[in-house]
């Protein structure tokens, strides 16, 4: 546009450089007297339309100042291109949409308006970062990113909202480090639709929301992933799951260790690999779902495997409550030839690996009675058929 202009100018320029200037008496209507002058201030303003412009492609750096300034209003005037960083000085009450790239929201507190809408939503936008934030007290979510939008909270707190405290959809991606999510009413971080997201150092991701139909500390639904980078804290104190891993969706240990405290619901062709994790609570696995356990993790309590799943335990971790098959027959599949030697069962000496096979009345399943302790080389699968 810049260029169009400043031809049109230039090509203006040009012809009243041939056309003779009539001279004449003041007050005679003289058309072109001034025409030269008023294009070279038309010229100068363009120019100065142009640095705009070009400024507008540099990072920008806006305070708001809760109380007079709303976030809302620093997104919608500021210049277009670049980075904007927003610094939030106070608690603003308002609800935030972001659908520009590239914007940070740091050092402040935003806090639900009461509107049925997030508290921050962001509609596609790329490059969205909340640092040192609070978000809460939502009518509805704390955060919720969709339509391919990616978000990384950084050192932040999302919490009271009335449903979920991060929601990802329809391929967004989220990042939450260092942050406590908690005291939200439904799930505590929930992708779905094909929404994928990484925990890292997180000191406290909780809910205590009983119900698993409604939601769980982690809800993963259709085709999604949760990455576990280690120092996680994730639990459940109402009773219910504190991951729910659902239709087709997966769990991926990456590195370090998480700790997660509820119960966990894997199911619908859903898979969980944990590399490093320590869960205290029940485990089930049902509907065509896949869980692996790999050493050195370790399940305190049952772990529920139906007629249709697998789970697979590699290296030597600790079980300590019993495998329970979901069907009353057979529980022994296994690629491994030496299967049958790679479990112990009780009252066989409890080392290297104390676990217990039993069938759903509740008694070892007849095909490993008698059988010796072994060691567990490259892993073994435990199947229900």
């Amino acid at each position: 546009m810049y260029k169009r202009i400043m031809s049109f100018v230039a090509g203006m320029t040009l012809s009243l450089s041939v056309l003779p200037l009539v001279h004449a008496a003041p007050g005679n209507g003289v058309p072109f007297e001034q025409l030269q002058q008023q294009v070279d201030t038309l010229n100068a303003q363009v120019q100065a339309l142009a640095e705009q412009v070009n400024q507008g492609g540099g990072d920008q750096n806006v305070a708001v100042n809760c109380g007079t300034d709303t976030i809302s209003t620093a997104l919608a005037h500021a210049s277009p291109g670049g980075r904007l960083t927003i610094t939030v000085n106070g608690v603003c009450v308002e609800d935030v949409t972001i659908e520009r790239d590239r914007v940070t929201l740091k050092d402040g507190t935003v806090s639900g308006t009461g509107a049925i809408q997030p508290v921050i939503q962001i509609l596609g936008a790329r490059g969205i970062v909340l640092d040192n934030m609070i978000v809460q007290n939502g009518a509805t979510h704390g955060v919720f990113a969709t339509n391919n939008a990616d978000v990384t909270i950084t050192n932040s707190t999302v919490q009271n909202n009335a449903q979920d405290g991060v929601q990802l959809r329809w391929g967004a991606f989220g990042d939450i480090r260092g942050s406590t999510i908690s005291g939200n009413a439904e799930c505590a971080v929930s992708p779905r639709d094909g929404a994928n997201v990484l925990l890292a150092n997180n000191p406290l991701i909780t809910t205590t929301q009983p119900d698993a139909g409604i939601c769980s500390t982690i809800g993963a639904y259709r085709t999604t992933t949760v990455r576990l980078a280690g120092g996680n804290t994730i639990t459940n104190t109402g009773g219910g799951a504190a991951m729910d891993i659902i239709q087709g969706s997966a769990v991926r240990a990456q590195s370090g260790v998480d700790t997660v405290t509820g119960q966990v619901f894997i199911s619908r062709l859903s898979n969980v690999d944990l590399r490093n994790a320590n869960i205290t609570g029940n485990m089930s696995v049902t509907s065509g779902a896949w869980l692996r356990v790999r050493a050195p993790s370790s399940v305190t309590g049952n772990i529920f495997i139906d007629s249709m799943s697998l789970a697979q335990f590699q290296g030597v971790p600790t079980i300590n409550g019993p495998v329970i098959c979901g069907s009353s027959q057979s529980v022994g599949i296994g690629t491994d030839p030496n299967f049958f030697l790679n479990l112990v069962v009780p009252p066989s000496p409890a080392t290297p690996f104390p676990l217990n096979v039993v069938t759903s009345q509740n008694e070892i399943a007849p095909v490993f009675r008698g059988i010796a302790q072994g060691n567990i080389a490259s892993g073994f699968f435990a199947g229900c058929n």
